[in-house]
């Protein structure tokens, strides 16, 4: 004899809702965060290629910010090529020496970009791999809840049991008020993260490469080239107030370092080349400030991402059940499985789709 019941929908769509508000909420605050102190570079270059979003929520197609693919590779690559270009003294801060520079002060800045660009890379690379690690996490337990809500698209429910997964429980769905309700409220939540994500995906998009001369540069060494003596001299003085709060997450320490006067005994470059030299240093800099605080409204302006997340995040869990009546169907073990095995969430490339984190590599 058939089981039959009632299930109810309600902590389901709930957790969606709730896995829905911490994946945005993250992403949001790791953006801003990797904004704020290394600059936009770093986003734009690790979200270049992106492998793992997925496919639709119950049957509506849609698209996420995803898991970055070979993020951290290119930024490596990038590392090497920017430690090549200093060996070889190629880069815009050392030519940005003036023409009486000496060989002792040329070698001197050499140390100092090496020293300063293997401290960036190390430090910039930490912080990035963390957030792609529990950028990838949330977007599992994401994932999960979808899986669940995709089988009742197709009037289906169903969970496996045990700890092997050798049980299976699968239904039908009675059709009604109850999933029409309940597909009303996922898609409500789903367009408004799609939304926020194209949002992020635009303030993320790869431009740094065609806009500066100098990008690998910009990404190592743009939060220690940093100095409110530049502000004034910005493209625009509407940009003012917002190169302030920008500038205040950074800090002018190369600058200090690479124009220090050299004595008896420390290293340094000569008096005679100071001012010039940090007077050039400062114009390179500004054309870097000046492409970050392009990017400020779109962090921060309430009506771009600010509001998108705001639209989420005031989403109020349900309190309607979505109780539905179901019969057990027997015949549809084998496709409720493969919601649970392949799932229909992810790219098309099925080792990425098995709702296991040790599946999806950072790279």
């Amino acid at each position: 004899m058939a089981l039959t019941g009632e299930s109810k929908y309600k902590i389901l769509y709930n957790s969606f809702l709730t896995n829905t508000k911490n994946y945005s909420e993250f992403i949001n605050v790791s953006c801003i965060d990797m904004y704020n102190q290394s600059g936009n570079g770093v986003l734009e270059e690790t979200f270049k290629q992106v492998s793992y979003e997925w496919g639709n929520i119950m049957n509506v197609g849609m698209n996420i910010v995803g898991v970055p693919n070979e993020g951290i590779k290119r930024f490596d690559e990038k590392y090497l090529i920017l430690k090549n270009s200093i060996t070889a003294e190629t880069t815009s801060l050392q030519k940005q020496l003036p023409p009486e520079a000496t060989t002792p002060d040329k070698e001197y800045v050499k140390k100092v970009l090496l020293k300063h660009a293997k401290k960036s890379w190390e430090s910039k690379r930490r912080f990035l791999l963390q957030i792609l690690i529990e950028l990838r996490d949330r977007q599992i337990s994401l994932t999960q809840s979808v899986d669940k809500l995709n089988l009742t698209s197709n009037l289906m429910g169903g969970f496996l049991t045990g700890t092997s997964a050798n049980g299976l429980v699968n239904f039908d769905i009675t059709s009604g008020t109850s999933i029409n309700n309940l597909r009303s409220d996922v898609a409500n939540v789903a367009n408004k993260l799609e939304i926020f994500c194209s949002n992020i995906k635009s303030a993320t998009s790869l431009k740094y490469i065609n806009k500066l001369s100098y990008p690998n540069e910009y990404l190592f060494f743009v939060d220690k080239l940093m100095d409110t003596e530049i502000i004034r001299y910005m493209d625009s003085h509407k940009d003012y107030m917002n190169a302030e709060k920008l500038v205040l997450y950074r800090d002018n320490e190369l600058i200090n370092e690479l124009t220090k006067k050299r004595t008896k005994y420390k290293g340094g470059i000569s008096k005679d080349i100071m001012n010039n030299y940090r007077r050039n240093i400062l114009k390179f800099a500004i054309t870097l400030l000046n492409y970050d605080v392009s990017r400020y409204k779109e962090y921060f302006k309430f009506n771009m991402l600010p509001e998108k997340l705001e639209q989420i995040k005031s989403i109020p869990k349900s309190k309607h059940n979505y109780e539905v009546n179901f019969t057990q169907n027997n015949s549809e073990l084998s496709l409720v499985r493969n919601f649970f095995t392949t799932t229909v969430m992810g790219t098309n490339n099925k080792s990425y789709n098995s709702k296991i984190i040790k599946n999806i590599t950072i790279t």
